[in-house]
């Protein structure tokens, strides 16, 4: 016969497991990464699905210690405002075929060294997005893109913007783009 305080364990090892069950299958059925920050276990390099990430609200994730990040099996829509804001140690990050909007200041101050979007259905990108991305040299903007928001690669360390797969206006975009960022057409 198991006793009382087995009993609680074991109770509270089950509430425990479904409590995961369920911040999974929330994360398994989202389509934003919303308001807030990945932040959070300092230990982690990388995550190559949603569903390794142990959370009970998607909007508090904090991950600074990231360094890779694989979204692209994934069916996020929305990188929301600040999502990855401050993430300096995030370097690479894969995004899915769903990706429609990037939230103002999403990767700002951010450690991204490269952006490909090209294979994305992104047609915004907020404003802010990209501020002071000072490791940030190279964007691949997608053939959906529509509108780029104020100061979006303000401060970054942007050498080259390819938009060969875009209708963008080279000559308005230049004006928010650093001094010696090359435009690839």
């Amino acid at each position: 016969m198991p006793t009382a305080s087995f009993c609680l364990i074991l109770s509270a090892y089950n509430s425990a497991r479904n409590k995961l069950k369920n911040a999974r299958d929330r994360l398994n059925n989202a389509l934003q990464i919303g308001y807030g920050r990945f932040s959070g276990e300092e230990g982690r390099r990388d995550i190559k699905f949603l569903t390794d990430i142990l959370l009970s609200d998607i909007y508090v994730l904090k991950l600074h210690g990231l360094v890779e990040l694989d979204l692209s099996n994934t069916e996020v829509t929305v990188i929301g405002k600040n999502a990855m804001k401050g993430c300096k140690k995030l370097k690479q990050l894969s995004l899915p075929m769903t990706l429609e909007k990037i939230g103002s200041s999403a990767f700002a101050k951010s450690g991204l060294v490269e952006l490909d979007l090209s294979n994305t259905v992104v047609t915004e990108i907020g404003v802010r997005a990209m501020k002071d991305c000072k490791e940030l040299k190279r964007v691949s903007l997608p053939k959906t893109l529509n509108k780029i928001g104020n100061s979006a690669f303000e401060g970054s360390g942007l050498k080259e913007l390819d938009i060969s797969h875009t209708q963008v206006d080279a000559v308005g975009l230049k004006k928010k783009l650093p001094k010696n960022c090359k435009i690839v057409k």
